[in-house]
Order: C-alpha cells, then structure tokens, then sequence
C-alpha cells in the first residue's frame, strides 16, 4: 500500500472568497482550532485521573492507536495461509460501516472486479447487516466454501441480523467442508472468558478439539461502535486485503 495522504482545501468556504454574509472567517476557524485543543486536554486529563465513580474504561478508544497488534498478526497470517479468495464479512451498525469505510477509502474502487486491483488479495463482501435473504443465497450460490474466509463481528452473539447470518454462513461451510471448517471463521467479540454467547461457542469449539480450530479477536472493552473500527473489528478485514494497519493507526 502507497503512503496516502487527504487534503482539504478550505479556500472555497472563506468569507474572503464567497463574501462576508456566507462565508467563514480566519478568527473562527481559529476559535475551533482553540476549542478542540482544550477538548483534548480535558480527555486526556479525564483519562489519566478519573474522577470517583467515572471508569477509565470509557476513554479506552483513546489508546486505540497504540495497541499491540502482535495477535492481530498471528491472526491475519493464519488466515492468509488458506489462501482463500474471498472474505465475506459479517456485522452490522459500526461493524460494518466501519470496515466498508476503510475498504471504500483505502483499496481501489472496482475492488471485486478487477483482480490486477486486489493485487493477490481475496474480494471482499459485506453481510450480516438485515435480515435479506436474496443477497445471503447469492453468496451461498456463488462462492466456494473451500475458498471463503468468513469474519464475525458481534460482541454479545446475540445481535439478530449478524447472528442470522452467521448460523447460516456457518451451517453452508460444515455441510460442505465438514471437519475443519472451523479455521476459515474468525470471532470478532468480546475479549472476556466466557462472556457473550459468540466468546463461549469459539470456547466450547475449541475445547471439544482440544486445540484452537476458531481463532478470535477481541473487541475492547470501552470502544463503542462509532470507534470500533480502529480495533480488530475494522483492522482484520483491512489487514487481509493489505491495507498497512500500522500506518492506518499513525494517521
């Protein structure tokens, strides 16, 4: 991936260029630049000190950008090694617009059709956001289970749109690949033992096999969904269609 960088230019919206009674003014763009300065002072003095009964918790999407991605890595290079060719991604709300977000933005467009695009990398398809059965068959009728990774992105398990679909992205592989389909599905969920119905089936799965058959990612604890996308909600699929995630984090 090329080193990218966005530029705004501004000048179009300057008093100076559209008028006095329309346009913004030097002082205000300052003022916000002021305002925005003492917001992040106030979040990370927040952070560093909660006041009692306020949980440190909530400011964790403010670390985001410095995790250790040492098992976001091990992850994706399991992954890579199937040599799968297509990535169908399942959540819904920030755990899909996030990833869509980063795909839209960082990979070329016409991303699915063109494979001198992906450059080697696996397509990438979007599910699990309703419950529309037409765009779920023509996956199901359309791709090769022996070839198809399939990320699931949901905390709790219980989200009915992404657990939905799932079951059945689930249910298509074992009746296809039977022993063994467990390693093209990676949980993306809560990161606590035991906690969330998504967590406890990868837990049970992988101690009938005794060993990991499903690998899983945690989603922090205190990043909502609006920020999720700079943790392994939105970095795994980044990852294996290789978008730079470490120069993702450094802006």
């Amino acid at each position: 991936m090329s080193d990218m960088r966005i530029s705004f230019n501004y000048n179009g919206m300057m008093s100076t260029m559209v008028g006095k009674k329309h346009g913004i003014t030097a002082k205000q763009i300052s003022a916000w630049g002021d305002r925005t300065m003492v917001a992040q002072a106030a979040i990370q003095k927040i952070a560093a000190r909660p006041t009692p009964g306020q949980e440190l918790r909530t400011f964790h999407w403010t670390q985001l950008p410095f995790q250790d991605l040492s098992e976001l890595d091990r992850v994706t290079a399991r992954l890579l090694a199937l040599e799968a060719g297509n990535i169908v991604s399942l959540g819904i709300g920030g755990s899909f617009l996030g990833n869509i977000t980063l795909h839209e933005a960082l990979n070329p467009p016409y991303w699915n059709d063109f494979s001198k695009l992906r450059n080697g990398h696996a397509r990438l398809f979007f599910q699990g956001m309703n419950v529309d059965a037409v765009p779920v068959c023509a996956l199901l009728d359309n791709l090769d289970p022996k070839r198809t990774i399939i990320p699931v992105i949901s905390k709790s398990g219980t989200t009915t749109e992404t657990a939905t679909a799932f079951e059945t992205f689930r249910e298509w592989a074992e009746t296809a690949l039977g022993k063994g389909y467990e390693e093209r599905i990676v949980a993306i969920t809560d990161g606590n033992p035991g906690k969330g119905v998504l967590r406890q089936w990868v837990e049970q799965v992988n101690k009938d096999a005794k060993k990991e058959v499903i690998m899983s990612l945690p989603v922090p604890d205190g990043v909502g969904g609006r920020y999720s996308v700079l943790s392994p909600v939105g970095l795994i699929t980044a990852a294996l269609t290789g978008i730079d995630v470490r120069q993702l984090l450094a802006g």
